[in-house]
C-alpha cells in the first residue's frame, strides 16, 4: 500500500492506492471521516469542501493507481513550490521559528530560475540570521492546501537536512512575521510540537 498526506489546516487528506475491505468499512461507518473510492472532480472538490467543516477530521480518497490519483487531485489546485531546512547543530538541537503564533521551521516560496535547494539554504538564512549553512540532503516533502483569494493553492514543500553551528548570532526576519529563532533541544522538542502545524509536527516527528 502506498498513500501521501495532504493537510488542509491541521486535518489529513489521504491518497491511497488500496485498504483491505475490513478498514473500508470502518471508515465508511466513522462519522468524522469522509471515505471516497476513484477519481472524479466531484470527490476532490467534495472533499475540499467538506474537510472544512467541523464535524470532520479527516478524508481518503482510494484509488488503484496513485500517481493517476495524485495528478488529478493536484489539478483541482494552484501550486506553489518552496524551501526549508531542518537545522541541526553540534549540540543535536534543532532550529526553530516562531511565526504567528505557531512554532515553525525555516522555509519560503521558490523563486524563478532557482533550484529547490538553492531555495532551502536561501530562505534558512534570511529567516533566521544564519551566515553559514550546509546542506546535507534531502529527507521529506509536505503538502498543505490554503485558500488565496477565492483561489485553491498547493503549498508543496520540500525539506532538506542541514547542519549549522550554534555560536552564530540569530536574527529573526521581523518583516516576514517571525518573532523569534532559537535551539531546542531533542529533549524539549515535543512540547513545542504542540504549538506547530500538523504538516511540521508530523515532519519532526518522522525523522
Amino acid at each position: 500500500m502506498s498513500f501521501m498526506t495532504i493537510y488542509f489546516g491541521d486535518k489529513p487528506v489521504f491518497l491511497t492506492d488500496a485498504l483491505d475491505l475490513e478498514k473500508i468499512n470502518i471508515l465508511k461507518a466513522e462519522k468524522s471521516t469522509i471515505f471516497m473510492e476513484g477519481i472524479s472532480n466531484y470527490n476532490v472538490q467534495s472533499i475540499c469542501k467538506e474537510i472544512e467543516k467541523p464535524d470532520f477530521e479527516r478524508g481518503i480518497i482510494l484509488h488503484d493507481n496513485l500517481p493517476e490519483l495524485k495528478e488529478h487531485f493536484f489539478e483541482q489546485f494552484k501550486i506553489i513550490k518552496a524551501g526549508g531546512g531542518v537545522v541541526r547543530n553540534e549540540k543535536g538541537e534543532t532550529l526553530l521559528i516562531f511565526r504567528r503564533g505557531k512554532w515553525d521551521l525555516p522555509k519560503g516560496k521558490l523563486d524563478n530560475n532557482e533550484s529547490i535547494e538553492d531555495c532551502a539554504v536561501r530562505e534558512v538564512k534570511e529567516e533566521t540570521g544564519l551566515s553559514e549553512v550546509e546542506l546535507i540532503k534531502p529527507i521529506a516533502i509536505t503538502y498543505h492546501t490554503y485558500v488565496e483569494k477565492g483561489t485553491r493553492m498547493m503549498k508543496e514543500s520540500h525539506w532538506f537536512e542541514m547542519i549549522s553551528n550554534s555560536n552564530q548570532k540569530l536574527i529573526p526576519q521581523t518583516e516576514e512575521d517571525i518573532l523569534e529563532t532559537k535551539w531546542v533541544s531533542d529533549e524539549k522538542l515535543p512540547e513545542y510540537r504542540k504549538k506547530m502545524f500538523a504538516t511540521v509536527a508530523d515532519l519532526l516527528e518522522d525523522i
